[in-house]
């Protein structure tokens, strides 16, 4: 009796100490304690086993199948609040990988962000700009202001940068009054346009 005992405890102390040595084998040990949270319902476990799918194992399929527990059902809704999630940790190529899935499902925002993450942490912003102007024909209101913005700062067009600021404007964004009104005012110099805008804004 003492010797099976004694055995049992030696395999267990082996089974650790194997566990220490290898990180792999600790993080498998880990992801099954997971998948009996995530199973139960628990939805941060779900996201942690998503994450460990997607990072460690490169298992597109498994990682949706958690992502999917964690959302309640996978959509583009979804890929785009992982994309969120990476991109809060300063993961920009996971990020920039599931809004672009996002996209894929019909995301305008998907589209969007992707054009975010190409600008800001590639800076890229030729082709930032074809992703916000896909995300503008989707109907999204923020991509106008950011062609603009790249029209006003990089190309130096300010007719370019009204026209997409408008275009922002028409789809309900109203931050794009106040660039409207700023630009010309300070840039080109339409004071009667700018008080134009300025008043839109003022009653809005």
């Amino acid at each position: 009796m003492k010797r099976a005992i004694l055995t049992l405890s030696l395999i267990a102390l082996s089974s650790s100490r194997l566990f220490a040595a290898d990180p792999m084998l600790q993080e498998y040990s880990e992801a099954l304690a997971l998948e009996r949270e995530a199973e139960k319902g628990d939805k941060e476990a779900a996201l942690k086993l998503g994450r460990f799918y997607d990072s460690n194992l490169s298992n597109e399929a498994k990682a949706i199948h958690w992502f999917s527990k964690r959302c309640g059902r996978w959509n583009s809704k979804c890929a785009f609040d992982i994309g969120r999630i990476y991109q809060l940790d300063s993961n920009y190529v996971k990020a920039k990988f599931w809004f672009e899935k996002a996209y894929k499902m019909g995301s305008a925002d998907g589209a969007f962000m992707t054009g975010v993450v190409i600008s800001e942490y590639e800076s890229d912003e030729e082709t930032a700009m074809k992703w916000y102007e896909i995300a503008h024909k989707m109907g999204s209101k923020d991509a106008g202001i950011e062609i603009g913005f790249i029209y006003y700062g990089l190309y130096d067009d300010l007719e370019k940068a009204a026209e997409w600021y408008e275009k922002s404007y028409k789809l309900g964004n109203l931050k794009a009054v106040i660039k409207l009104g700023m630009l010309y005012r300070d840039d080109i110099k339409d004071y009667k346009k700018a008080l134009e805008w300025f008043m839109i804004a003022y009653k809005n």
